[in-house]
């Protein structure tokens, strides 16, 4: 409690869950320097309490198809991220879950990069289940800022944020964010003088087309095909 942190960066953040204590009556920002794997997606917690009661926030993403838990969509949302998910819990320290003395809504604060596939922020939105209803996503609104890495912040709105649960990036109806088709296998093989390349998707939500494209340096890439 009262420690402070940053989010962190791409080359240094906690690969696994993080626990943050909060025993402060009023308003806080908490930083999780969260990531999985080679893949850093931090969280920024603002939470409101209207006691001075010790609660325990614990953290955590994983690089996991959130669609594929098959939750029920709302009206407001077509998918949610074929990429990652974040659990953001909340104890009574040393206890069991609890809601108890939050104070009006929450905001929660979702990082996003490259692989994530936001290609139209503005129709970027945040989703979350609760313990009252686990297999239903609820829109808790948001809008990103940026093209593929960057941010997106609650609003309560459509649904107000009061529970802490599972929470992950989904494009509104109006979108077109692919969060993007789930790949199963890349493969490229030598064809007498070229390359052959073959790929197998489990999913292509929304997904038109395949661009291929080429670098000798990693860095910059031109397309030499589409399908």
């Amino acid at each position: 409690n009262a420690t402070t942190t940053t989010i962190g960066n791409s080359s240094s953040y906690i690969n696994g869950p993080m626990n943050y204590d909060m025993a402060v009556s009023g308003t806080r920002t908490l930083y999780f320097p969260i990531g999985s794997g080679s893949d850093w997606r931090p969280v920024e917690l603002t939470a409101v309490h209207n006691a001075a009661t010790s609660y325990t926030y614990v953290g955590s993403v994983t690089n996991a198809n959130a669609n594929s838990l098959n939750y029920t969509l709302p009206a407001t949302v077509s998918y949610v991220s074929y990429m990652h998910y974040w659990d953001l819990n909340r104890t009574v320290t040393g206890a069991a879950a609890s809601n108890a003395n939050l104070s009006g809504n929450q905001t929660i604060k979702l990082y996003y990069d490259a692989s994530d596939g936001v290609t139209d922020p503005s129709n970027l939105t945040i989703c979350k289940n609760t313990s009252a209803s686990p297999t239903t996503w609820f829109d808790i609104g948001g809008s990103g800022a940026t093209l593929t890495s960057g941010s997106v912040t609650s609003t309560s709105s459509p649904t107000a944020f009061t529970s802490f649960s599972r929470f992950t990036l989904a494009n509104k109806t109006a979108g077109t964010n692919p969060l993007p088709i789930e790949l199963l296998e890349f493969n490229a093989n030598v064809c007498d003088r070229n390359v052959c390349l073959d790929w197998k998707t489990a999913s292509e939500t929304n997904n038109a087309f395949f661009t291929i494209e080429r670098s000798v340096d990693a860095n910059t890439f031109t397309i030499v095909g589409a399908l």
